[in-house]
């Protein structure tokens, strides 16, 4: 799986260059971006296996971009990841169709472990 290509959706620059670069350490092709708006026009251009998405984003939040991946891409797995985490969100993200939901702050390990997982889903 580590060949899959990956989305990183995450608003705070250092934060996104962070995730992005574990991943690639583990093979994955990965694309990040810091909006809805930017990251719905990256998977139309060209699709990804999974999308990494941070739930606040500048324009919008996880949830909603979760949503037009479900409707628009179906086949995209989808992790949600916040630092406002509670059983709630995690319920919520479920519900709506997400594969993982993680935590921050997280390990790298916990990262690439949730990765796998949603890829395999």
């Amino acid at each position: 799986m580590a060949d899959a290509s990956l989305l990183v959706v995450e608003d705070d620059a250092a934060q996104r260059e962070l995730i992005q670069s574990i991943l690639r350490s583990a093979g994955y092709t990965v694309r990040g971006t810091d909006s809805t708006e930017s990251a719905l026009r990256l998977l139309a251009a060209q699709t990804a296996q999974l999308v990494v998405s941070d739930w606040k984003l500048k324009d919008s939040d996880g949830m909603a971009l979760l949503r037009s991946v479900r409707s628009d891409h179906p086949g995209v797995g989808f992790v949600l990841a916040t630092a406002y985490g509670s059983i709630q969100h995690a319920i919520e993200a479920m519900r709506a169709g997400a594969d993982d939901y993680l935590p921050k702050p997280f390990e790298r390990q916990a990262l690439l472990l949730t990765v796998e997982k949603a890829l395999r889903a």
